[in-house]
This record gives structure tokens, C-alpha cells and sequence, in this order.
């Protein structure tokens, strides 16, 4: 799998051991759509985890930060994709801190040993891939991890908006002005899942 090592050598300098890069199966297109945009959010404060990555180190979102988060979830057969928006985004926010969550779900469901062993192997050792095998991004949030989700935080844990397919220029535009907008206008649109 291709990779950008200019962009894991900023997504690793910025968050060490937080940011990740994914593989995994082939995925069908879907177009992103904003699925709500929730400033003064109830789910302010503590985001879930920690969780533990493909090495087993147990991870956390950083409590401090003066910028907003962005949170990628998916399900593990299909976070490969991510990499795609990690290089999409920090083309004009190089500074992005971000968070990758592979998340266990399918039938079967994929052991947090077989996930961890297969990411070891096709991530780079610097680069830490979140494993939620309990499901709690998903669950809190409401995620339908078969694309992946993107989910903005302000510095205070407020979630201000969220969004879930894969990356194109149209796509891009509309996480980067949801990212870049005063919190209390964040980017919204109709949801357009069934």
C-alpha cells in the first residue's frame, strides 16, 4: 500500500503514538454526507477510551489541546480509506490533530489479535492505530462504521460536527470548513442516509 511519509512524519511529530495509517478490504462508494452538526454538544467532556493500539498500548485522547480534533472511525476491514483523508486534509491543515479508530465490527467480527498482528505489519511502527473491539466510538456516537466517520471536536471535547464517506475534493472542502469555522457555526447539510 502506498504511503506519504512526509504526511506520517507530521501526523507523528504532532501526536505521536494518537495518529494512525489503515489497510484492509476493498469499500464501496459512498458520498459524505454531514450528519449533524452539534455545537454545545451533550457528549462535551471525556471522549471514549482509552483504547488500546496495535501494539497494545493503552491510548488516550489528548485532554489538553488548544485546536480541534479530528476523529476517524471505521470499521477495521475497511480503514485502509483513512489514509486517504489524513493525506486529503493535511494538504491545507498540516498542523491536524487526529485520532484513527479501527473499529471491530462484521460478521464474523475480527479478533483484536488478528487486526493488531495485520496492522503491525502494514502500519509503521511509529504510528498508532486506535482498536475500539468494545465498540464505544460507535456506540456513543451513533456510527455506522461501514465508511468511515469523521468527527470534529472543539478544544473542549464539544462535538461540532460530524460526517461519514470517503474523501474527494467536494468532500475535503466541506471537513476543512467545518474544521476552520467559528465553533458555533459549523458546516451543516441535510443527512442523506436512509
Amino acid at each position: 500500500m502506498e504511503r506519504s511519509s512526509a504526511v506520517l512524519a507530521v501526523a507523528c511529530a504532532l501526536a505521536p503514538r494518537i495518529t494512525l495509517t489503515t489497510l484492509v478490504a476493498p469499500m464501496t462508494l459512498v458520498t459524505l454526507a454531514t450528519l449533524a452538526t452539534m455545537p454545545g454538544n451533550a457528549h462535551a467532556a471525556e471522549l471514549p477510551g482509552p483504547l488500546p493500539d496495535q501494539f497494545g498500548a493503552e491510548i488516550m485522547a489528548p485532554a489538553e489541546r488548544n485546536q480541534p480534533l479530528l476523529v476517524i472511525v471505521t470499521q477495521a476491514r475497511k480503514a485502509r480509506h483513512i489514509e486517504r483523508w489524513e493525506q486529503a486534509l493535511r494538504k491545507t491543515q498540516p498542523e491536524l490533530l487526529s485520532i484513527r479508530v479501527a473499529d471491530l465490527t462484521g460478521n464474523p467480527k475480527p479478533g483484536i489479535k488478528q487486526v493488531s498482528q495485520k496492522l503491525r505489519q502494514q502500519a509503521p511502527e511509529e504510528v498508532s492505530i486506535l482498536i475500539d473491539k468494545d465498540n464505544l466510538w460507535a456506540q456513543t456516537y451513533d456510527l455506522d462504521t461501514r465508511e468511515p466517520c469523521l468527527l470534529i471536536f472543539d478544544p473542549q471535547n464539544n462535538l461540532t460536527a460530524r460526517f461519514r464517506g470517503r474523501a474527494n475534493k467536494k468532500n475535503v472542502a466541506a471537513v476543512i470548513e467545518a474544521m476552520t469555522a467559528p465553533q458555533s457555526t459549523a458546516a451543516s447539510s441535510a443527512n442523506s442516509d436512509p
